[in-house]
Parts: structure tokens; C-alpha cells; sequence
């Protein structure tokens, strides 16, 4: 099998975690007094100085235009986005410990790759999560930066969102305020939301990479095993059976594998148990926010900056619940597999304890592993059409009700 270096399995989320941690959406793992004082900083500064402000601002604007239907679903796009995004970090914070025992499990002992072959697989997860990631940050980038000099293509400057303040905005250095905070701040949060949707695909991506590892393993549990003697066990054993030390050594490695499942299923328990209710909410949010976008898309005129950056924000968000979707759907299919896995890894003339400990796995292993939002939908393809339809069916509504 050649020298297997170790790898950092963690990789997979570094970037989403990095982005995390440095605008305080996640709590730190250790409460050191440098820690929690850039912590305290960075939560004034971005949580409440941004964010919260931010969200403040666009819930004011839509209360006091609450007689106009129009206004209301051209300034609810973004409301939507941000007020789900309070819940993401509520989970993130409740859940502080039990999301950091999570990142650190991916690099736990039985989620190592046995082979050359295994590594590279992970190593692709690990390359593919973190394109997504860097992907997701400048198509956030390229949106902010189309509303940010939007204003500029207009006979009179406004501000780039529609937003509520304190003050009057039509002189400066009001106006310089207010705009500064407009555009930094959907920045700032826009990059913190992906960065926490971008965990969320990365943990779901990780599950996929360990379920296709071990279904390797299983698949050639014989080979893996001889590899594991160094050349050892090649021989027959007495009429031709296997010898002892190889089935002692596929044995091993047989409770390895069943090991190595638990460790998945608990993976995937706990990532439902911190976020479901947080996927579960961007779905049925996701429902409205596809839909207003639409809707605000048929109001302005299509190739202008405006249109543009709202087709990249709708590229997005629809983006972001369909890897969510397609890397659940993979869990299921890579779960199913385990047992045509098991059923290839050359049994045959092995003894019948083993075969006996092979069919309880291919037993247990036929139960299906489903990543739910809530308690209600699963993460397959199949709830991404149904978001779709769904989006697609209220904007039907709203045209027909503003002819």
C-alpha cells in the first residue's frame, strides 16, 4: 500500500472556521484571556456594530413601509437572509462545545485512511470544500461590490440597500455614515453567513468521504489485510482454506470497519442534533427569499448592476441549500452501498464466524443514513425540488396578484 502520511482531516471546514471564529460567530474552544478579549472586540465591532445594527435598520424599513406590499418584498430579501442568520449563530453559540468536539472528531483514529487510495479521496473532499468556500466568498464579494457602486450609476446618490436610520441620510457626514455602514456591513455579514453555510456543506461532505473510505475498505477487506501481514498469509492454509493469520487479520480489520460506522453514525447524529433546526430554517426561509428575489428581478431592468447582483444573490442561495440537498442525498447512496461492499470483499472460504459477523454488518448497515432539517425534511434532491416548486409557485401568486 506504500507510506499513508498522516493527514489533517479538519482541512475540510479550516477556512469556513477561520472566517468564523475571527468575526466571533463562533465562540472560542479554549477561554484564554487573549482569546476572549479579540472575542469580546470582534463581537461588539461585528455582531452588534454590523450585524445587529444592520438587521435593526432593515426591520424599521419594512415596519414603516408595512402599506406598501412592493417596498415590503424589495426590502425583504435581505432581512430574511440575516434574521435566519441570527439563527445559525444561536445554534453555533449554544452549542459551543459540542460544535468544536465535532471539527475535532474528523480527525479521530478510526476516520484514518488505511491506504494510499483512501488518502487521496480525502484529500479531494478536502480540495473541493475549500473551492466551494473561496467559489461562495467572491460571488459574495462580486454581489456586494455591484450594491456598493450601484448608487454611483444614478443621477442622485442613495444609499446601496434600502435601510432605516436614526437620522437624516441626505447630507453628509450622515449619508457618509450610513453608507459606510450599508456596505461594509452586507460585506461582513455576508461573508460570515456563507462562511457558516460552507461549515455546514463541509461537515455534510465529510460524512460522504468517510462513508466512500470505508465502503473501500470493505471492498477489499481481503487485500487490506494482507497488506497489513507485509506479504504474510499469501500462502493457503490447511485443504486449501484461508490461513489462520490472514482471517485473524481480516477479523480485525472486519471490527475496524463496523467501528469506523458507529463513528460516522455518531458524526452524523451529532451534526443533526446542533443543526438541523438552523437547516431547517433556511429552507422554509429560502422558500420566500427565492421567491421575493424573483419577484424584485421582474422590477428593475434586466442587465442593469442591480439585476446583476440580484441574480448572483439568488445564484447563491440557491446554490447553498442544493449542496446541502446533493451531499445529503450522497450520505443516503453511500450508506445503501455499504452492504454490496461487504458483500464483495471475497468471503467465500473465510470461517464462519466471520461470515457470521459480516452478515450482522450487511444487516445493520441496511438501515439508511439520513441527514434531516428538523424532524421534517430529508437532505436529498428530492426536498431541493420541492423548495423550488415551492418558490416558484408563490412568485406565480405574487405576479398574478400585481397585474
Amino acid at each position: 500500500m506504500g507510506e499513508i502520511r498522516d493527514i489533517n482531516f479538519k482541512e475540510i471546514v479550516s477556512v469556513q472556521v477561520f472566517l468564523l471564529e475571527g468575526f466571533s460567530y463562533m465562540l472560542p474552544q479554549y477561554y484564554t484571556i487573549p482569546k476572549v478579549a479579540y472575542f469580546c472586540a470582534a463581537f461588539l465591532i461585528y455582531i452588534v456594530g454590523f450585524f445587529y445594527s444592520q438587521l435593526a435598520c432593515e426591520f424599521f424599513k419594512i415596519y414603516f413601509n408595512a402599506e406598501n406590499v412592493t417596498d415590503v418584498l424589495s426590502d425583504s430579501f435581505l432581512f430574511l437572509t440575516h434574521l435566519v442568520q441570527t439563527t445559525k449563530l444561536g445554534y453555533m453559540y449554544y452549542y459551543r462545545k459540542r460544535l468544536w468536539d465535532l471539527i475535532e472528531s474528523l480527525n479521530q483514529p478510526a476516520f484514518r485512511p488505511v491506504s494510499l487510495a483512501q488518502r487521496d479521496t480525502l484529500g479531494r473532499y478536502i480540495g473541493m470544500a475549500k473551492f466551494i468556500s473561496y467559489k461562495f466568498q467572491i460571488l459574495c464579494l462580486l454581489t456586494c461590490m455591484f450594491w456598493t457602486f450601484y448608487p454611483f450609476t444614478l443621477e442622485e446618490l442613495m444609499l446601496p440597500l434600502d435601510s432605516w436610520y436614526p437620522f437624516n441620510t441626505t447630507y453628509n457626514p450622515n449619508f457618509g455614515i450610513a453608507y459606510f455602514h450599508t456596505s461594509v456591513g452586507s460585506w461582513l455579514n455576508g461573508t460570515s453567513n456563507i462562511a457558516a453555510d460552507t461549515l455546514f456543506a463541509g461537515l455534510i461532505m465529510a460524512a460522504c468521504a468517510q462513508l466512500e473510505i470505508l465502503r473501500d475498505t470493505l471492498t477489499n477487506l481481503r487485500d487490506y489485510a494482507k497488506a497489513r501481514l507485509g506479504g504474510l498469509g499469501e500462502n493457503s492454509g490447511k485443504s486449501g482454506g484461508i490461513p489462520a493469520i490472514l482471517m485473524d487479520e481480516m477479523s480485525a480489520l472486519l471490527v475496524d470497519c463496523v467501528n469506523h460506522h458507529r463513528c460516522i453514525l455518531n458524526f452524523v447524529r451529532e451534526f443533526q442534533l446542533i443543526f438541523s433546526y438552523a437547516i431547517l430554517a433556511q429552507f422554509v426561509v429560502s422558500v420566500i427569499i427565492i421567491c421575493t428575489t424573483m419577484y424584485n428581478l421582474t422590477l428593475i431592468p434586466f442587465g442593469s448592476m442591480q439585476s446583476i447582483s440580484l441574480i448572483i444573490y439568488q445564484y447563491c442561495i440557491l446554490l447553498e441549500i442544493f449542496l446541502w440537498c446533493y451531499f445529503g442525498n450522497e450520505v443516503m447512496i453511500q450508506s445503501n452501498l455499504l452492504c454490496d461492499a461487504a458483500y464483495k470483499c471475497d468471503w467465500t472460504d473465510c470461517s464462519p464466524t466471520f461470515k457470521k459477523h459480516l452478515l450482522y454488518f450487511m444487516t445493520r448497515s441496511q438501515m439508511e443514513m439520513n441527514i434531516y432539517a428538523g424532524s421534517f425534511f430529508t437532505l436529498s434532491l428530492t426536498t431541493f425540488v420541492k423548495i423550488v416548486k415551492s418558490s416558484w409557485s408563490y412568485f406565480a401568486v405574487l405576479i398574478s396578484m400585481n397585474k
